[in-house]
């Protein structure tokens, strides 16, 4: 098996949870075999991740008061929350990644699922719930448990964020490359996300947005397309060894939190 498989089989499933998940989803032997319910599916899942994202900047409103009365139990859902963003984060920029690369390769189909259309809307979905993750995601890195754990001795952002709010602004200002210099990342690691949301941001909104729309004009054309390998029992193997993996990245993270908090 190439290196370039290993790393989307392993590496990237681990980091993002999501992407493991929707595409056990997307690949269910009923779901992958109609077309019209995988059409549906893939709105569904934007659609619910998209809301489970409004979800967490809601709890995050009200972490000063969660944190003071149950400061474990906060404090692990802050990490799983913090988790899910980079992973959301990850899978929207490699899902698109692949889609558009595939659709500039090959001429568009009559019958492949979703419209150019539906592909636009569910990139501007993106495009926003990249805002709100990485707004959850500089929140996390704002955190005192986020120095801890990187050992860097000092803040991560000059000013740090009061609220959620400010860490959404950021972001925002961030994916727009705006960048008015009120707050900026102070460590290599919050300067490392900024970067990577700027190259997402700018992929979602130029890339994808041209090859969806260019594409929707363009005459639609039969392709070839290469018959699939049967692989179930090697899927099934690579896909519990990923989910093993990321329950034990979760317990670790929860063990320093515990060790953080005493």
């Amino acid at each position: 098996m190439q290196l370039a498989n290993l790393f989307l089989i392993y590496t990237i499933s681990i980091i993002s949870p999501t992407y493991l998940l929707t595409d056990l989803v997307k690949n269910h032997k009923k779901i992958k075999k109609n077309k019209k319910l995988k059409q549906k599916v893939i709105k569904r899942i934007s659609n619910i991740y998209l809301s489970l994202t409004w979800l967490f900047f809601g709890l995050l409103l009200l972490w000063p008061y969660w944190s003071s009365r149950f400061p474990l139990l906060s404090r692990i859902a802050f990490f799983l929350i913090g988790y899910y963003a980079v992973s959301r984060v990850l899978e929207i920029f490699i899902v698109f990644l692949l889609d558009c690369n595939h659709k500039m390769k090959n001429k568009p189909q009559i019958k492949e699922g979703l419209s150019y259309f539906d592909r636009y809307n569910l990139a501007l979905k993106a495009y926003l719930e990249l805002i709100l993750n990485y707004g959850l995601i500089f929140y996390a890195l704002n955190t005192s448990y986020a120095q801890s754990l990187v050992a860097a001795g000092q803040n991560l952002f000059k000013p740090t964020f009061s609220n959620i709010f400010e860490a959404v602004y950021f972001s925002a200002n961030t994916i727009t490359i705006v960048g008015y210099g009120d707050i900026f990342p102070n460590h290599f690691l919050s300067q490392l996300f900024s970067i990577f949301q700027v190259l997402t941001g700018v992929f979602i909104l130029i890339i994808t947005f041209t090859v969806y729309v260019t594409l929707n004009f363009t005459s639609e054309q039969d392709l070839n397309q290469q018959k699939e390998k049967n692989q179930e029992i090697r899927q099934t193997t690579h896909t519990i060894l990923q989910v093993l993996i990321i329950i034990l990245v979760i317990i670790i993270g929860i063990i320093k939190i515990n060790t953080w908090l005493k």
